[in-house]
């Protein structure tokens, strides 16, 4: 079997510099004379996302379902703040992501938790400034709302190609049902985040028809791309076992984060991995704005007036349409998550 690498730049990225850093400023303890203000301005540097913009993003308030969460100890937070005047900075890779923090242009990122677990075991300047503790969800509404902070990960097609999706569909059905993908997360996950080497993938030339996959390689454990253009991680992995589950063969194509759309566009390629959505979102896609609010109002009956409050704050002023599509350009379809992971922020030490 003859063994594929295929890595074109469409768009140049940098190879990744997780392994270096910088020593963070340590601020002065407050004297007891200074005042401690009530709210932090604070700026948040994110991966960017397609389809919407920095000022929309920084509009979905995540603070009052963070404190409800700290109150069961189902989140917990190194430094105690109330960032909720925050900026937020869209950057195209991992690598100018980091450089930022690093270089004080902004004061938190924004990481899915595998990710930062990886960028911290290699940068011993980095901490999680917040993290979940799973075993602490001890109701419903709790798990509801780590859901709604977290990333599902899909994967991307134009709706020309819905046949596509659902053969993906299909094949992430079974992996999920036979253990496949429980062993991959244990593998390149849950395994992986003292990882140095980032072991390749391999793809295999044997069917008839083959795909083009743009991949990002920005998100180590998740996916990455080597200099050489060898390609490595879980998404990547999983990539490699749809493609022999639906018997066609993966020529991976390397783009930026902004460039997904464009690849699926210009017909560069067939399929991106990944696009992002809150957990929750793959339930209400398809929904029309009044079939939403249904939606939400037969979620939410059993809710206190708390609960609904908070996620009422949680969507804060993001439209549902913004909602719905945000990092999936219009005339694109994508599969359900193969994966769900945990928004978490990482700071300097």
């Amino acid at each position: 079997m003859k063994k594929i690498f295929t890595a074109v730049m469409i768009i140049a990225v940098t190879a990744l510099s997780v392994l270096t850093g910088c020593s963070g400023n340590n601020t002065p303890a407050q004297t007891a004379e200074a005042a401690v203000p009530e709210t932090i301005k604070s700026s948040l540097g994110v991966l960017s996302y397609l389809n919407i913009n920095e000022e929309e993003y920084a509009g979905i308030n995540k603070g009052k379902a963070v404190d409800y969460l700290r109150k069961d100890e189902i989140v917990t937070m190194l430094v105690d703040e109330k960032a909720e005047k925050k900026s937020v900075r869209f950057y195209d890779t991992l690598d100018t992501l980091i450089m930022a923090l690093q270089s004080g242009k902004v004061d938190h990122i924004e990481l899915p938790e595998s990710t930062a677990d990886y960028v911290c075991a290699h940068n011993d300047k980095l901490q999680k400034n917040l993290t979940y503790n799973a075993n602490a969800v001890g109701d419903e509404f709790g798990y509801r709302l780590v859901n709604r902070l977290s990333n599902g990960f899909s994967f991307m097609m134009t709706e020309e190609n819905t046949a596509l999706r659902d053969e993906f569909n299909r094949a992430i059905a079974e992996m999920k049902s036979d253990g496949t993908l429980g062993r991959l997360i244990k593998e390149y996950i849950t395994d992986n985040a003292d990882d140095n080497t980032q072991k390749a993938v391999e793809f295999y030339n044997v069917y008839d028809k083959t795909i083009k996959v743009a991949v990002t390689g920005l998100l180590p454990p998740m996916d990455y791309v080597s200099p050489d253009g060898t390609c490595s991680g879980f998404s990547t992995a999983v990539l490699s076992v749809i493609g022999q589950r639906i018997e066609k063969n993966i020529e991976l194509i390397q783009v930026d984060s902004m460039g997904r759309a464009a690849a699926l566009a210009s017909g560069t390629a067939d399929v991106v991995f990944w696009t992002r959505d809150a957990s929750e979102d793959s339930e209400i896609r398809d929904k029309t704005e009044e079939e939403y609010e249904r939606y939400i109002a037969e979620s939410e009956k059993d809710l206190t007036d708390e609960q609904k409050e908070v996620m009422r704050e949680l969507r804060g002023s993001i439209s549902f349409t913004q909602e719905r599509y945000m990092d999936i350009p219009k005339n694109t379809v994508t599969t359900q998550p193969y994966y769900n992971d945990a928004l978490v922020v990482v700071t300097m030490k």
